[in-house]
């Protein structure tokens, strides 16, 4: 299962609990759920999720980077990097 999760929830200071909970209450196996970030998201708040990112990563939850190439990292905005 795939969820949406915006910086602003991945920067709360309970947002890895939170999960956790919700995932003890559903009985939902960690390994079966992905949580998805944009591409913004990673970029303008790394250190901010990266502590709550890594706790959940070791429970078996899946991250992943939604619409990537689209924003920061897209051809037209990483070009000067082949020159």
């Amino acid at each position: 299962m795939a969820v949406n999760v915006s910086a602003r929830q991945t920067a709360q200071p309970d947002f890895a609990d939170t999960v956790t909970a919700i995932l003890h209450d559903t009985g939902l196996d960690p390994g079966s759920l992905e949580l998805e970030l944009t591409e913004s998201c990673v970029v303008k708040d790394l250190y901010s999720c990266a502590g709550a990112l890594s706790e959940l990563r070791c429970l078996g939850i899946g991250v992943a980077i939604d619409d990537f190439g689209s924003g920061y990292s897209c051809p037209s905005r990483t070009s000067w990097a082949c020159r």
